[in-house]
């Protein structure tokens, strides 16, 4: 009986961790989505002060390195929502893999009387 409540108390634990991680994934395509909006929005950015350079030197050169700068970040940004979305669904097999074990031990302890 003992090991069989360890094995369904591991059970638990691994869909809890996998909900907790299928939670961040959720979150993080809401990220990615933000991200990809606002990322949208600055190439017109770019094309405005290409206009506005000629008739405003000045507010050119005052806005052209923060728009440049939004862009860096945002590219930035993206390769390391990239980078976290690798390690999420890595560890998502990896929890999705022990469940299948664990169940399957589960079952065989049942034909055993544990």
């Amino acid at each position: 009986m003992f090991r069989r409540s360890r094995v369904a108390r591991l059970e638990r634990k691994l869909k809890r961790a996998l909900e907790r991680l299928e939670a961040r994934e959720r979150e993080l395509q809401a990220l990615r989505g933000k991200l990809e909006r606002t990322y949208a929005k600055l190439p017109p950015l770019f094309r405005l002060l290409e206009l506005a350079r000629p008739l405003d030197r000045e507010l050119y050169e005052r806005l052209y390195p923060m728009v440049k700068e939004a862009h860096s970040e945002a590219m930035e940004l993206a390769n390391r929502i990239d980078e976290l979305q690798s390690v999420i669904e890595g560890e998502k097999e990896s929890l999705q893999r022990l469940l299948a074990l664990v169940q399957v031990l589960k079952e065989r302890s049942r034909g055993r009387g544990w």
